[in-house]
């Protein structure tokens, strides 16, 4: 249940179960260990009982600790932001209070959130739960022991209080504290272990399996199956308090298992036990596994991804098991040798993981010393640039090798009727453009250069993060092309065009004071001391966000005439300011539309408010043909393959620097130096 829900099939949504009934299985395999152990001794060995479960757990959970401090080194997971405390927390075992203690949220996870800074380590936070739970039940169950014997009662009645005592305090907390509070903490969870231990109770006076329960226990496997499948993965018992009732239905399965029967037979074949005696190893290395490759734009949720995924965490798993979890559990070790190499590896681990660790590398990275590199050259005076008649392949061309077809929309309409189109191969309801008739287009892969032109032309990007990108593309493109271009940039995270409204879709104050002084201040100034001979205007989020611009109209999105109008206003409005500046030429880049976002508004991930950015922005450029053209770049991303590509856009919006680099060798370069010297389109 759990890797299916963790590599993303859509049909174990619920998957997270798993985890609960392996949490009641846990409590019934651990108590029964200790009550038979107190059956032979009269007594709980402490200091053994530790020194099994450290042996048992410690040695494969440093192993991946220290697989996935090497990945790090090594360059993955370098977006993942405080890698390096969950690591300390992991070897602590306290990661679930550490991940309380933070800013994100288990659900998070499952919304389509960056996989480029999803930890390799999220799955600790159980491994912490059963570890506290080890820690404190020992000493609990053997102080109810002595205290039933004395008073010649069983201890059934004493665990079954503590259990019903942290069920109640479940949803309470989850009531008080919130859904993370009922996922992650360990009070939350405890009932979930205890009733498994409450089962081994009462297993231990009552052997016999009423035959009652060997007919309840499969159909409650059939319900906890049928629960994976259809609870969704961001709501539901897990975040209300309500796992200690299904940890009951756990509880009836694994009661049914201790008598003779079909559950019993139909569990015991095939390869069901060798899964159960490498469960550990399955569960600890398939989750970094599964984000080290979806990083590297794997699709886990595919048959081929999944195959991948499974089959190192296989390998990895059985590597683990035969050659390390095996030898040191069945080793002549003392519990106080145990204990104390334990203690002093953590310790050592923990300084090493301090001392060097890398840190996390911003998500936004601005290269300032490529930048410096590709700068425009201020200078007093600039000689006119010559534009070219015509158009011969350079040396250096990209060779227009392929062409894929995409829906090319140059229509216009006065009114805004609903259509349907394909895109990506989905169909979905989109805006109408301003167009006459639509047209179908072969769109060109890669495009050729034309011959150089008398100078370098002088190319000034504003934007925002992704115009960044498009910017340290470019200028790792005109590096090698010096002839062609220079590449300056003024951007602002969340910078956006539209100055006169409140974006309500998410918190964007900052952002918008920040837009406002790169579009009032840093572009004019820019255009002044720089004289570039084209602008090239980009932006992605905050534009296509819910705006307010007055109370009583309330937020607009951007399908809503009101905002289309406005949203076509204030581009057109950018436009002619850097014209009026004396600025040759201005081109907008179409962005890609994002395939996932981060935000927690979910209307952001509608394709219909980006189409009518898109079509908002031909519609600029189609009013001023002589001076204003585009970069579609969102149509370029389809016909080369990339919209879905997580290697190209690991949080499905802003492009790496590699991508970036490949798209503008290309595709943008060659197009930027087009639209400056004011040839047509390839």
């Amino acid at each position: 249940m759990v890797i299916c829900f963790h590599a993303g099939f859509g049909w174990m949504r619920g998957g997270y179960l798993g985890v609960s009934m392996f949490f009641t299985l846990s409590g019934f395999l651990i108590t029964g260990l200790l009550l038979a152990e107190h059956d032979r001794t009269n007594r709980i060995d402490l200091g053994r009982f530790y020194g099994r479960r450290i042996a048992r757990l410690a040695p494969a959970g440093l192993v991946c600790l220290g697989l996935v401090a090497a990945a790090r080194a090594l360059g993955a997971f370098r977006n993942v932001p405080h890698l390096g405390r969950d690591a300390v927390a992991a070897l602590l075992q306290v990661f679930n209070w550490s991940k309380l203690a933070g800013s994100g949220s288990y659900a998070d996870l499952f919304r389509g959130s960056a996989v480029h800074v999803t930890s390799p380590l999220e799955h600790y936070w159980s491994l912490a739960i059963e570890e506290q739970f080890y820690w404190l039940w020992p000493v609990l169950l053997w102080a109810m022991l002595r205290r039933a014997r004395r008073r010649g009662r069983g201890v059934v009645l004493s665990v079954a209080v503590v259990t019903a005592a942290f069920a109640i305090a479940a949803p309470v907390i989850a009531t008080a504290y919130g859904a993370d509070a009922a996922y992650w903490s360990t009070p939350a969870r405890l009932a979930e272990i205890l009733v498994g231990a409450c089962l081994a109770c009462w297993v231990r006076a009552h052997p016999d399996v009423p035959r009652t329960v060997r007919v309840v226990g499969p159909m409650s496997l059939v319900a906890l199956v049928a629960l994976a499948i259809t609870l969704p993965s961001d709501s539901g018992p897990a975040y209300s308090g309500a796992l200690p009732l299904l940890a009951i239905a756990s509880a009836l399965v694994i009661w049914c298992l201790q008598g003779r029967g079909p559950l019993r037979l139909g569990l015991a074949r095939g390869p069901l036990p060798v899964i159960g005696r490498v469960s550990y190893g399955l569960y600890l290395f398939h989750w970094p596994v599964d984000v080290l490759l979806r990083e590297r734009g794997w699709n886990t949720s595919s048959i081929v991804g999944f195959a991948v995924a499974l089959g190192i965490t296989v390998v990895i798993a059985l590597a683990s098991y035969r050659l390390l979890e095996m030898p040191i559990r069945h080793g002549s070790w003392s519990p106080r040798w145990t204990l104390s190499a334990a203690a002093i590896t953590t310790a050592i681990a923990v300084v090493a993981v301090v001392a060097l660790l890398p840190g996390a590398e911003p998500i936004i990275h601005e290269n300032t010393e490529l930048l410096a590199a590709a700068a425009i050259s201020p200078t007093g005076s600039v000689v006119p640039l010559a534009t070219a008649t015509s158009i011969t392949s350079s040396s250096t061309a990209a060779t227009a090798s392929s062409v894929s077809s995409v829906s090319v929309d140059t229509s216009t309409t006065s009114t805004l009727a609903a259509r349907r189109t394909a895109v990506r191969g989905t169909t979905r309801l989109i805006p109408a453009t301003t167009v006459a008739a639509a047209t179908t287009t072969t769109f060109p892969t890669t495009v050729s250069l034309p011959a150089p032109p008398n100078r370098p032309i002088r190319v000034l990007v504003v934007g925002d993060s992704t115009a960044l990108y498009f910017a340290q593309g470019l200028a790792t493109w005109s590096l090698t092309h010096p002839d062609y271009a220079q590449v300056s940039v003024r951007w602002s995270p969340g910078c956006g065009f539209v100055l006169d409204a409140t974006i309500t879709s998410f918190e964007a104050a900052q952002f918008v004071e920040q837009s406002k002084d790169v579009v009032e201040r840093a572009m004019p100034e820019a255009i002044a001391d720089l004289q570039p001979d084209i602008v090239v205007l980009m932006t992605t989020v905050n534009d296509v966000a819910a705006h307010e611009w007055s109370e009583t109209e309330g937020p607009l999105d951007p399908t809503d005439l009101r905002f289309r109008a406005r949203l076509e206003s204030a581009y057109g409005a950018i436009t002619d300011q850097v014209l009026a500046l004396g600025v040759p030429r201005v081109a907008w880049v179409i962005p890609p539309t994002p395939t996932t976002m981060w935000l927690d508004d979910p209307a952001m991930e509608e394709p219909a408010r980006w189409e009518v950015q898109h079509e908002v922005i031909r519609g600029i450029a189609g009013a001023r043909p002589d001076t204003v053209g585009t970069i579609d770049l969102d149509a370029w991303f389809d016909a080369a393959g990339h919209s879905g590509d997580s290697a190209w856009r690991p949080d499905g919006v802003h492009m790496t620097d590699d991508s970036a680099a490949q798209a503008a060798e290309l595709f943008a370069g060659p197009m930027v130096v087009r639209r400056a010297l004011g040839l047509p389109s390839p």
